[in-house]
């Protein structure tokens, strides 16, 4: 065990106070900081606890802010740290040291000073004591008949009285202002109770008031997400609307150009419908007489062919003359080699037709595609091109379905 450790107390403040009243030691109590003067002085008391070790002393070391050292500042003030308190049996502090001394032979000439003047304290109390334990004897061996005529005094005991009397008042007014070291202490616990109770008070509403807090900010977080996804949702809506209106305008503006083209078509069948009637009428008796032979030679010939128009995904049309013979396989190597499209079926318009395998094999004629007609040339995958998805497009396919019967 070192030096430093058999030197400095242990205990606590009240175990240490106990102890150096049951072993008549003088009370030494060292408040240490945490600068340079209270390590300074912390190395005095090291260098020297070999020599105190073998004094009449309890020595105890409190750390500033600490708990002992907060319930020893409530008995004595504590102004200067690092300071050093020695205090007699009865609670006076007899020599205070504040700060730091200059040598180690300074601080060790004023601890023997002071141990002194304890020594010098105790043997004056000792005499006291004995002296008034001698005077209570005394009086109780007197006769009961001298304390009777205590009123009419006699010369030898008129100068006792007083001197005992003055005595005993010497012993009260020291014991009245030597307060009882026991009261300051409870006095103290009391006041670290009450300051720990109030720091748990403290504390327990400091974590009420953070959880209100908590609870507040997680109200207001679920408020803002409450309001985020509604304000999606709204956002949802409106894009729903707007697309809803575009679709709308969208099919107005394309019944609008069917529409357009309806009369535009009407227009040029009756022009079409008027010329040939003008036409037909005119009085030409040899034209019809050389027309009548040739016409079993045109429709003949029209027997022979077969005018097929192809509709193409993107909207555009192509034209080619077949042999009504021809095989419908003939065809779609046509549209493979000369228009270069790649895997697509054939179909007409109207009636709904699709083209298979087994038709492939057939003529022209046999398929009722002579002497003229419309296929549409539709891809396999289903996917039309961007082009084809233009307006142009889808009013050339609305078209080319509607006119496929005056074609036919």
């Amino acid at each position: 065990m070192s030096s430093e450790t058999m030197f400095w107390f242990k205990g606590s403040v009240n175990e240490a106070i106990n102890k150096s009243r049951a072993e008549r030691k003088l009370f030494v109590v060292f408040i240490n900081g945490t600068d340079d003067i209270s390590a300074k002085m912390n190395g005095l008391y090291e260098s020297l606890s070999h020599l105190l070790c073998e004094l009449p002393l309890i020595a105890i070391k409190l750390e500033a802010q600490s708990d002992n050292c907060n319930l020893f500042s409530q008995i004595y003030p504590v102004i200067v740290i690092p300071s050093t308190y020695f205090i007699d049996s009865n609670g006076v502090a007899i020599e205070i040291i504040g700060g730091s001394v200059d040598d180690q032979n300074v601080l060790l000439q004023r601890i023997h000073k002071t141990i002194d003047i304890y020594n010098q304290s105790l043997s004056s109390s000792v005499t006291q004591n004995t002296t008034q334990s001698n005077d209570n004897e005394r009086a109780k061996s007197e006769p009961v008949s001298q304390v009777s005529n205590t009123r009419e005094p006699t010369p030898e005991s008129t100068p006792s009285a007083p001197a005992t009397a003055s005595s005993s008042s010497a012993v009260a007014s020291v014991e009245s202002e030597r307060p009882s070291l026991d009261s300051k202490v409870e006095r103290a616990n009391q006041l670290i109770e009450a300051i720990r109770q109030k720091k748990a008070k403290e504390e327990e509403e400091r974590e009420k008031a953070d959880e209100i807090e908590r609870r507040k900010g997680m109200k207001e977080m679920l408020s803002a997400k409450r309001l985020r996804e509604d304000k999606e949702k709204m956002d949802i809506v409106k894009e729903r609307e707007r697309e809803k209106r575009a679709e709308k305008l969208a099919r107005e503006r394309v019944l609008a150009q069917i529409a357009a083209d309806r009369e535009d078509r009407k227009a040029r069948q009756m022009t079409f419908t008027d010329s040939t009637e003008s036409k037909t009428t005119e009085p030409n008796d040899a034209n019809s007489s050389q027309s009548s032979p040739k016409e079993p030679e045109v429709r003949q010939r029209m027997d022979k062919t077969a005018r097929i128009q192809f509709r193409l995904p993107d909207g555009s049309t192509r034209n080619n003359v077949f042999e009504a013979t021809d095989s419908l396989e003939v065809v779609k190597q046509y549209v493979s080699s000369n228009l270069n499209i790649r895997g697509f079926t054939l179909s007409t318009s109207y009636p709904r037709r699709e083209f298979g395998t087994n038709d492939y094999n057939q003529s022209l004629r046999d398929l009722s595609l002579s002497p003229s007609s419309v296929l549409l040339v539709v891809p396999n995958s289903g996917i039309i091109s961007s082009r084809a998805l233009t307006s142009q497009s889808y009013i050339w396919q609305i078209l080319t379905y509607l006119m496929s019967p005056l074609v036919m």
